[in-house]
């Protein structure tokens, strides 16, 4: 009986190791199926992470393509807005420089001003002057002069003691400076250099006796600004402007003389020195 139950004890173990590489065989092959759909599913993983990526991207670009598309538009729209502007700028440009120009007509095409200018230091000895000035109805001013007889005659070399009648003048204008500063006289100069940018022949001279202060009035002392003359504060102007309205599309060209006319000579002050005629 003993070797009967050894022998059944060894049936039993090869059955067990029978079973045993049955299973083993069984579980590697479901593990070799499973790796198999591990490997498809990461597969189809990268498939999908690709197509999701090409979705992002195509979503992100149509995304930017209608925002493109949008700025385009309403850059389109500020440039139609930009041009109506600038015509509207335009024909405003042309519409100020009629009316300015009609207001220099009204004011009149041929204008005289007096400037006075006050007694010089050696003129303090002289006889008195005595001025007056009256502003018209029709927006001229006029000057009067009172001048005592004795001082005509002594301007004009006789005896300054006979008499003391005075003698009166009167002169109109249409704008007088008593007292005035560079600043003020440009002020009034300024509109017709406005008219000369405008293309309209415009023409400004000082007139008088020697010492009456043209080359102040014209001139003007350059070292300082305030005492600056009509002709530096005039090409400040011009360049100023200038520089403004090339901005809005104008285009200017530039050019200078600088004459003189003396004891009925016309001297080019820019020329040959050695030439001047």
């Amino acid at each position: 009986n003993g070797n009967v139950n050894n022998n059944d004890g060894y049936v039993n173990n090869g059955v067990n190791r029978e079973q045993n590489d049955q299973e083993i065989a069984i579980l590697q092959k479901e593990n070799k199926q499973l790796r198999l759909q591990i490997d498809n599913l990461n597969r189809e993983l990268q498939i999908l992470k690709q197509e999701s990526l090409h979705s992002v991207k195509a979503e992100v670009l149509e995304k930017a393509q209608s925002t493109i598309a949008e700025i385009m538009a309403k850059n389109q729209q500020l440039e139609q807005k930009a041009m109506a502007l600038e015509k509207d700028k335009i024909l405003f440009d042309v519409k100020r420089r009629k009316m300015h120009n009609t207001i220099q007509e009204l004011k009149g095409n041929i204008r005289v001003f007096c400037r006075v200018r006050p007694l010089l230091e050696k003129e303090n000895n002289s006889p008195a002057v005595e001025l007056s000035l009256i502003e018209s109805p029709d927006c001229q001013q006029t000057v009067t002069v009172f001048v005592p007889s004795s001082s005509i005659k002594h301007l004009r070399g006789g005896n300054s003691n006979e008499g003391t009648k005075i003698q009166k003048f009167q002169f109109s204008f249409d704008r007088v400076f008593m007292g005035t500063n560079q600043m003020e006289i440009f002020e009034e100069i300024s509109q017709l250099i406005q008219s000369a940018l405008d293309g309209y022949h415009v023409c400004i001279f000082a007139y008088g006796q020697t010492g009456s202060g043209k080359t102040f009035t014209m001139q003007g002392n350059t070292q300082s600004i305030e005492l600056a003359g009509i002709i530096p504060r005039s090409f400040d102007l011009i360049f100023t402007s200038t520089e403004v309205l090339k901005s809005r599309g104008w285009t200017f060209e530039l050019e200078c003389s600088y004459i003189e006319i003396y004891n009925e000579e016309l001297r080019d002050l820019l020329g040959d020195n050695n030439n001047n005629n």
